[in-house]
């Protein structure tokens, strides 16, 4: 892990902040913008997309949502303008990926920008994510992301979420980083 996914990770412990420091850390992260839109992460992105077998994608979501007893699950790629689910899974309805939304909507955009599993307790009030529709609305308080790495790239993020507010462990976050793996071992070159 490099110095700055370090300071990164320590930085997005909700515990960690002030408002001078929220407000740093956002103009640092609207900064990594260009990250997640260059060309070369991009084009990793559309090649997933293009070529990544969709069931398989599915039943990772699937064991995600079971070991970590969360209710929902996505495979979620971004995208210059979107992030897109791939597989879904939900304990409450039907779900027929593929799903678009813009960027800023979802919340997989973070994992891609840190480079890192993100862990959310409570997305009311963490600073990342608190000013998001789906954080306002309360759909989603707790999520859990691990990056999905094609090439030297992370182009998207498996994760699990909660619309109540949870912890999620150290064992968790290792659980669906292995998952995680699992589908960028399995993307398409």
């Amino acid at each position: 892990m490099t110095m700055w996914q370090q300071v990164m990770r320590w930085a997005t412990r909700q515990d960690a902040y002030s408002d001078m420091k929220v407000d740093r850390l956002k103009e640092y992260l609207d900064g990594l913008d260009g990250l997640v839109t260059a060309p070369e992460r991009v084009d990793h992105s559309e090649t997933f997309l293009a070529r990544y077998q969709l069931d398989q994608a599915r039943r990772i979501a699937e064991m995600a949502a079971g070991m970590l007893h969360a209710p929902h699950a996505e495979v979620n790629i971004v995208t210059a303008d979107e992030q897109i689910t791939v597989a879904a899974v939900d304990r409450y309805q039907l779900v027929e990926p593929p799903i678009a939304r813009t960027r800023g909507e979802g919340w997989c955009q973070n994992v891609v920008a840190l480079s890192d599993t993100l862990a959310i307790e409570d997305g009311e009030t963490h600073p990342l994510v608190r000013e998001t529709d789906i954080a306002k609305s309360g759909r989603i308080k707790s999520y859990l992301g691990a990056p999905i790495v094609l090439g030297d790239n992370v182009i998207g993020a498996l994760c699990v979420y909660d619309e109540d507010a949870r912890s999620w462990s150290e064992d968790d976050a290792n659980r669906l980083t292995m998952l995680a793996d699992v589908v960028s071992s399995s993307s398409p070159a």
